[in-house]
Parts: structure tokens; sequence; C-alpha cells
């Protein structure tokens, strides 16, 4: 760079901002928009007005295919929500937001009821009963015997 080059503040900062860009670039968007993540304990409606703000700063500078948004919308999650959104199949950004938000509050139900992932349940190793059933999971039950219907004893008659 030639000496007095730079003859006032206003020249640095515009030639440090095109050398390495600011926050309003187009670029330095693009990459935060990328790089958005829901957090752990962020609920996933708190996460979709994120996203959306995050959405319509980039579209300040630069438009984006909706498909380009909803595989980024699909990416900021775990990947076990990720591959639930994916499943649901939605075809737009407003579907994919209702998908996320019914997924997590189903979630929730779930755990409230305690139906949550068991290990014990179903598994022969640990359990070889089913709750209930005096049949050991696997046992063939005994057939029916003929004049011997299921649930109903054959009298025998007194001579």
């Amino acid at each position: 760079m030639p000496d007095d080059s730079i003859s006032s503040w206003s020249d640095l900062e515009n030639l440090f901002k095109e050398q390495y860009g600011d926050n309003n670039n187009a670029g330095f968007m693009l990459n935060e928009f990328n790089n958005i993540k829901k957090n752990p304990n962020e609920s996933a409606f708190d996460f979709n007005v994120r996203f959306q703000k995050g959405m319509h700063k980039l579209f300040q500078v630069m438009k984006l295919n909706e498909d380009v948004c909803l595989t980024t919308y699909f990416n900021d999650f775990d990947s076990k929500m990720a591959y639930q959104l994916r499943d649901k199949d939605p075809k737009t950004l407003r579907d994919a937001y209702k998908v996320a938000t019914n997924i997590e509050n189903n979630r929730k139900a779930s755990r409230k009821l305690g139906r949550r992932d068991d290990p014990n349940l179903f598994n022969p190793k640990n359990n070889n009963k089913r709750e209930g059933d005096k049949t050991p999971i696997g046992k063939k039950l005994e057939e029916p015997t003929i004049g011997q219907s299921v649930g109903i004893a054959k009298k025998e008659e007194s001579h």
C-alpha cells in the first residue's frame, strides 16, 4: 500500500471492510446462517423464531431458494430430531416448523406418561416375561384338546 493512501478514518474503515468484510457482508451472513444450531435446552418454537430472524437478516442481502433453507433447517437439529423431521417430509419451512414443534410436544408428553425408551422392556436378557403374563416369551402355548375349547372346559357327565 503506498504511503499517504489513507487520508481519513473513513478511508481506513472502508478498506478494512473491503479486505476482511463486516457483519453485513453477504458471505459473513451466509456463513452465520449456515452455522445456526438448535441448542439442547432451546424449545423448537424458540429455535424457529431464531432461525427465521437469521433467514430474514440474510434475505436483506441475498435471496435463497426455500429448498436450501429447508435443508439448512433440518441440519440445524440433532441427528435424531433431523431424522424424524426428514421422515415426515415437510415440503415448506412453515410445515417443517409445525412438524418440529409437534415432535417436541410428543416427546414431552411421552416423558410425562413414563413411556420413554426402557431398556428392560421386551429385553429377554433382563426380563423373560411380559408384565402380567405367566408364560415366558418364546414358549409355545399348549393346543386345546378335542372336546376342550379355549376358556371352556368340558363338563364330565356323572353316571
